[in-house]
C-alpha cells in the first residue's frame, strides 16, 4: 500500500502491511491476551489492593451486590489492561510508514523520520496525559531538539485522539506548574492531532480511516488466527458500527 507524502515533494511513502501485521501481533496481540488471562485470574482483584471505601459506595450506588461489583471490577481491570498495552498501536503504525522508525519503549521519543527530519512523541488520547506529563513531553522535544544533529527537525507532540470537534496544529506550550509560566514558544515543537500528523505522512484519502476499516481489523483477524482464537465477531463488522457511531468524532474531518 502506498500514500503520497506531504513533506518533501513528491515522495512515495509506503504503509508496510506484512510490517504493521507482525509487529501488531507480537507488541500488542499477543501480551495484550497474556494480560487478560492473568487479569480473569481469581487472585487479581486481591493483589490490586481494591479501595473497600470505592467497593462500598459504588455497591450501595448502583444497587448491585459484592459478587456482582466483583465481576464488573474484572471487566474494568481488563479494560484498563486493554488501554494500557494500546498506547503503543499508534506508535506501531507510524513505524510502518516507509523512511519511519518506532524507537521502542525507553526512548527520548517515539518515532522519526530522519530523512524528513520529523521526530514524535505519540500519545493516544488527549486527557489521559496530565499537566507534569505535558511538560515532562516538552522538555524531551527541546531535548532532541537541542542535539547539533537534529538541528534541522521539526517536533511534534501528537494526540491521537481530539480535544475538540476539530482539528489543530500549533506550537506546543504547556505550563510550567514549578515557574507558573508557560514553557518557551518553540516552532519547531509543535502540539497536532492524530489525524493531521498522519494527513502529513499520507496525502490521498484520510489514512486513519482506511486504517480503521481495512488494516486494523485484517490484522487483529490475522493476530486470532495464528494464536488459535476464535473471533465471536467480524473485526469487520464491528469496524463499520463503530465507525459510524464513534470515529467522526475522535477524528472529525476537519
Amino acid at each position: 500500500m502506498e500514500y503520497l507524502s506531504t513533506r518533501g515533494g513528491a515522495g512515495i511513502a509506503k504503509f508496510i502491511e506484512n510490517k504493521f501485521y507482525q509487529d501488531f501481533d507480537c507488541k500488542i496481540m499477543k501480551p495484550l491476551l497474556e494480560s487478560i488471562a492473568k487479569a480473569d485470574s481469581a487472585q487479581t482483584i486481591k493483589k490490586n489492593k481494591i479501595d473497600p471505601f470505592s467497593a462500598l459506595i459504588e455497591c450501595s450506588i448502583l444497587g448491585c451486590s459484592v459478587q456482582d461489583w466483583k465481576k464488573n471490577e474484572l471487566i474494568r481491570q481488563r479494560q484498563k489492561t486493554l488501554q494500557n498495552t494500546i498506547g503503543d498501536l499508534h506508535q506501531i503504525v507510524i513505524g510502518s510508514f516507509e523512511d519511519w522508525e518506532d524507537l521502542g519503549t525507553g526512548q527520548l521519543l517515539d518515532v522519526v523520520n530522519r530523512k524528513k527530519k520529523i521526530a514524535a512523541e505519540i500519545k493516544n488520547k488527549h486527557n489521559t496525559t496530565k499537566g507534569s506529563d505535558k511538560k515532562a513531553i516538552y522538555g524531551n522535544l527541546r531535548a532532541f531538539l537541542e542535539d547539533p544533529a537534529h538541528a534541522e527537525y521539526t517536533t511534534y507532540y501528537v494526540e491521537m485522539i481530539c480535544s475538540g470537534n476539530r482539528r489543530y496544529e500549533t506550537v506546543f506550550t504547556p505550563p510550567n506548574n514549578i515557574t507558573q509560566t508557560k514553557e518557551q514558544r518553540n516552532e519547531k515543537i509543535l502540539k497536532v492531532d492524530g489525524g493531521t500528523f498522519l494527513d502529513k505522512i499520507v496525502a490521498e484519502e484520510p489514512f486513519i480511516t482506511k486504517f480503521f476499516d481495512t488494516h486494523l481489523p485484517s490484522a487483529i483477524e490475522y493476530s486470532l488466527e495464528r494464536l488459535n482464537r476464535k473471533n465471536a465477531f467480524s473485526s469487520r463488522k464491528l469496524a463499520e458500527e463503530i465507525l459510524a457511531d464513534y470515529f467522526q468524532q475522535a477524528f472529525p474531518a476537519a
